[in-house]
């Protein structure tokens, strides 16, 4: 059984050893990093020693390409049992599909748990390196040569994927041409790439724009200083008319408020914030058959002492990000907040306890396995809980369900599993241990709520890591003599 990745020997036997300009340009640059070496640089040595650090990245990815391959291969190769289907027959193509599809996540999640890398980039650097060597030719040749970086090669490769091989390879060579010694432009390629899909492909800007609206989605992100955005790709005409509605709206409401202080810019934004938090869809399917619109919440975990102002910590509103104490305390002294309570271990900071009290009851269990865990359980994912399956670390009926065998996971890591090319048990102590394809290790833990590290730093504490006052010791003020909270 094989992915078709080649012997790493064989690869290399194909290819001569590291080009000669390459060596220069390394020498060149572990030369210059000598402390006391780049200060004397005229400009044109230090803009000799960029070009050759350029170089060296290049080739260094090539390397890292090919070793992505080999990582992918055996991978697969480990999972020799995948060779038929669940039945004992033969797979189908399609069920061939499948698998390398769970390979190459699998050599992804490989690659995201070893370096900390994203696990979008690594999918995209393990789809390039299997990519047939003669859809690849060119621009593999150009990176090992030290003369295309891994970001010009990923673009050639993306917008040609739709191409046959030799295709691909020839539109590669005609984009990157010979500049002599003057590199293209990323305009230029970028110029030179879109006249050659057109001339090849005339029905690339339906596809492109197809595949764009394929992928369309919400993303949001909270800022250090307390704002956010939120970003809304779709078709074109249905976020201009919605734009435009906006528009509609804060205009009148400027027109018709005569004390309305605000910014154009800045009622725009309110509306539009206004119509996601309370507007409803239309009333046609499929939007009439889930009834009345969802509410708007917010979650926002803090300490009770920050939250009391003992403390100057941060809250997380889990899955976005973080927000100061003053702001925090803005959010759960807001008319309708609803508070609930976390026990939590005084020496860990893990859940021990979630209080029951609250406005909508759902399943305790469930609840209880998001808190304690917080994000998925996967090495280095930081996928909110919520979004995530709860997978019994031991299948029931052998295994049982209660949160002592259950763990938050992302469909990504819980597919890992399913499938067979993860494994992961958990200790009494809620330690996630999971064992790669690979043969690595990796350990994952429950969210600690009590963190030390949740203070700003003093200038009588140079070591970095903060003191937090120990309500339990008397340290600070007591809760005691701040008196009830503002339920």
């Amino acid at each position: 059984m094989a992915l078709g990745v080649p012997h790493m020997g064989d690869q290399l036997d194909r290819r001569s050893a590291t080009p000669r300009e390459v060596l220069d340009a390394l020498v060149r640059v572990v030369r210059a990093d000598a402390p006391a070496e780049a200060q004397w640089f005229t400009a044109d040595e230090a803009l000799r020693v960029i070009e050759a650090g350029e170089a060296v990245k290049a080739w260094v990815d090539a390397v890292s390409l090919d070793c992505t391959r080999a990582l992918a291969g055996r991978v697969f190769e480990a999972r020799d049992d995948l060779c038929a289907s669940a039945e004992g027959r033969p797979r189908t193509d399609d069920e061939w599909d499948r698998v390398r599809e769970q390979a190459a996540q699998a050599a992804a999640s490989e690659i995201e748990a070893a370096t900390g890398m994203g696990y979008t980039e690594c999918r995209a650097r393990v789809s390039f390196a299997l990519a047939e060597e003669e859809r690849t030719a060119t621009v593999r040749e150009r990176m090992h040569s030290g003369c295309l970086s891994s970001y010009h090669a990923r673009l050639l490769f993306e917008e040609t994927r739709h191409c046959p091989p030799d295709v691909a390879d020839g539109i590669a060579g005609r984009v990157l041409g010979d500049d002599g010694d003057v590199p293209a432009s990323h305009a230029t390629l970028r110029r030179r790439l879109r006249r050659q899909l057109v001339l090849h492909d005339s029905d690339y800007p339906r596809r492109a724009r197809a595949d764009a609206v394929s992928r369309r989605r919400v993303r949001s992100d909270l800022r250090p200083n307390g704002t956010g955005w939120l970003d809304i790709t779709g078709d074109g005409e249905r976020i201009v008319a919605a734009r435009e509605r906006i528009e509609a709206i804060a205009r009148r409401l400027k027109a018709e408020g005569r004390g309305d202080q605000r910014a154009h810019d800045a009622i725009c934004s309110d509306v539009a914030l206004d119509l996601l938090l309370y507007g409803w869809v239309t009333d046609d399917e499929p939007y009439r058959s889930l009834g009345r619109p969802p509410a708007a919440h917010v979650t926002v975990t803090v300490s009770l002492a920050t939250l009391l102002g003992v403390t100057e910590g941060t809250g997380e509103i889990p899955g976005h990000g973080f927000v100061q104490a003053h702001h925090v305390r803005e959010i759960a002294t807001a008319a309708g907040s609803v508070w609930r309570r976390l026990v939590t271990d005084p020496v860990t900071g893990e859940l021990l306890d979630l209080g029951t009290q609250r406005y909508v009851p759902t399943p305790r269990m469930r609840e209880l396995v998001v808190h304690r865990d917080g994000v998925c359980r996967g090495p280095g994912c930081e996928v909110e809980a919520r979004r995530c399956d709860l997978d019994l670390e031991i299948a029931w009926p052998l295994g049982p369900t209660h949160p002592a065998n259950l763990a938050a996971k992302h469909r990504r890591h819980h597919n890992l599993k399913s499938h067979g090319w993860w494994t992961s048990t958990m200790t009494h102590n809620g330690r996630v241990h999971w064992r790669s394809a690979a043969g690595r290790a990796y350990v994952t833990h429950p969210r600690v709520y009590d963190d030390p590290l949740d203070a700003p730093l003093t200038a009588d504490d140079p070591t970095g890591v903060p003191r937090t006052p120990d309500l339990r010791r008397g340290d600070g003020a007591t809760l005691t003599a701040l008196g009830p909270p503002p339920f």
